[in-house]
């Protein structure tokens, strides 16, 4: 069994005290990494679903990656769920059932469903 005097185990500690130290700022620099890879990626996501449903084309993918990853985090959530919600160009704000759900629909109900939208 190998003893060590107490001057070699403070020795031993402080060194530790370094490396651990040394090792929780690589851990933190990784992480950043890592958020900022995530954050490149959703933007790049989003960025796809806006060319495929042909928003905002007078810009170009890099473009339209770069003004979302200035975006604060809840605006980007924000800004992904509208993007969600266009088909084909326009809104999608609701479906329309063509089957009897068991309940009659209110007055303004049937007045948005039965009225012209060019009045």
């Amino acid at each position: 069994m190998n003893k060590v005097s107490s001057a070699q185990a403070a020795t031993v500690l402080r060194q530790a005290g370094t490396v651990f130290r040394k090792q929780a700022a690589e851990n933190r620099l990784l992480r950043e990494k890592v958020a900022a890879y995530e954050q490149r990626d959703r933007c790049e996501k989003i960025a796809r679903a806006l060319e495929e449903k042909s928003m905002h084309s007078e810009l170009t993918f890099e473009e339209k990656v770069a003004h979302l990853s200035e975006l604060p985090h809840a605006e980007m959530a924000a800004y992904e769920k509208a993007v969600d919600l266009v088909v084909g160009g326009s809104v999608k704000l609701a479906t329309v059932a063509d089957h009897d759900m068991g309940r009659r629909t209110s007055r303004l109900g049937e007045f948005l469903l039965t009225r012209d939208v060019d009045e």
